[in-house]
């Protein structure tokens, strides 16, 4: 069930092409080539006739504005499928790492992990549904909002030609609806990924707090292999025992001590750090984009919706603004609970027990996680600013003061 959300997203990113298909046969793969291509075209042309609206109409701020919140939107699905296109090998390395031990527990049934991560896969398919939703009314909204009576465009476009004549404006209005079909399910394919990444890599984080704390054979017990359980009758989502990833070691040989459970926190504590560097590496630039364009769209959505007069428009920057805060408070709350999970190993480390089973050489064993419990465990745009809730009201702020801005140079004018 914890697969579900993440093959719906891969689905959803080789449709839009944003990753490609995979298949040995050259011709599918070359008709998938020229379809990405094809993809990318629509997006670029779009953003290009946007901005040549903008330039016809300089002397309006209202449809300056209006122009760059499409543009905006479109810069930011542009340079984010770029970028999960340049790194499509290491992301689907990292999902693997991160999903790997994962599969293990659940093929060890181990019902005490697996009953929670159960509920959280069933919590993010509903979350996912009503993201869904709202990302298909803003599509609907905008598709269907155009003015045809005087043959308008889901967008504001200038054209090299008379775009209104026939058959032209009926072939040019489906293109442009398929690219703001595109746009958006683009968005919100690369945004939950990423959403879905964080919030895996903070249950890995949360099972190696849990056998740090188990790491002492006295008080807690090694979770064995129980056959034919049923996570909907158990109760207990509390991780009382210690968790192993590997099956190797799991032969129930007898061979358990707490040297060989805190080498095994120490060598996953090793990884997670590897895991993490790895999604710094792959998003940290799509935490940039993030940020800037969240606060960008929701001064100009704001903008729109105190000039505007129009009901239909409203309701769309309404949704728009909606879904455009929606996707930075995701990142942010998923990032939030990842850093402060992360921030507690220090302590779940001290409290392993090792006073209790203090021998020679294991002073090594545990300076080793102690030190590099000490560095921060967090994605970072670009490895400075934290995705934090703190980072969410700033650019809340930011955006506010900018719309102030805004209100005040179209009153002046």
């Amino acid at each position: 069930m914890y697969h579900k959300l993440l093959n719906k997203l891969v689905r959803i990113l080789r449709y839009n092409g944003i990753w490609p298909v995979e298949s040995t046969v050259r011709s599918y793969k070359l008709l998938n080539l020229i379809f990405r291509l094809f993809n990318l075209s629509i997006i670029v042309i779009m953003m290009l006739l946007t901005i040549a609206d903008a330039i016809a109409n300089f002397n309006d701020i209202s449809l300056i504005t209006d122009n760059l919140c499409f543009f905006v939107g479109c810069s930011e699905a542009l340079t984010k499928g770029i970028k999960y296109c340049i790194e499509y090998k290491n992301i689907v390395k990292l999902m693997n790492d991160i999903y790997g031990p994962i599969d293990i527990i659940n093929k060890k049934n181990n019902t005490e992990v697996m009953k929670g991560i159960n509920e959280i896969a069933r919590f993010e398919n509903r979350q996912f549904k009503i993201i869904f939703g709202i990302v298909s009314l803003l599509i609907v909204a905008r598709v269907l909002g155009a003015d045809f009576k005087n043959k308008g465009f889901p967008i504001r476009a200038l054209f090299p030609f008379d775009a209104t004549a026939t058959p032209y404006y009926h072939l040019i209005y489906l293109l442009i609806s398929y690219g703001v079909l595109l746009v958006d399910y683009t968005l919100l394919g690369v945004d939950l990924m990423v959403v879905v990444i964080m919030r895996y890599l903070t249950i890995q984080v949360d099972i190696l707090r849990a056998n740090c704390r188990h790491c002492d054979i006295e008080s807690t017990r090694r979770n064995i292999v129980i056959n034919g359980y049923d996570d909907k009758n158990n109760e207990n989502t509390d991780i009382r025992n210690f968790v192993g990833f590997e099956i190797e070691h799991e032969d129930s040989d007898g061979k358990d001590s707490f040297d060989d459970r805190l080498k095994r926190c120490i060598i996953h504590h090793q990884k997670v750090i590897y895991m993490l560097n790895g999604l710094n590496d792959c998003f940290s630039f799509c935490v940039v984009v993030q940020i800037l364009g969240t606060t960008v769209l929701l001064c100009l959505n704001g903008f729109q919706i105190i000039m505007g007069r129009d009901i239909h428009l409203f309701m769309r920057r309404v949704l728009a603004s909606t879904a455009a805060l929606l996707q930075l408070l995701l990142w942010c709350w998923y990032g939030n609970k990842l850093s402060a999970a992360a921030d507690s190993l220090t302590i779940n480390l001290w409290m392993c027990g090792w006073e209790d089973n203090y021998k020679h050489g294991l002073r090594n064993f545990i300076s080793i996680p102690m030190t590099l419990s000490l560095q921060t465990l967090e994605l970072r745009a670009i490895g400075v600013v934290p995705l934090s809730l703190q980072t969410f009201v700033s650019a809340i702020k930011t955006s506010y003061s900018v719309l102030v801005l805004l209100l005040t140079v179209a009153k002046d004018e």
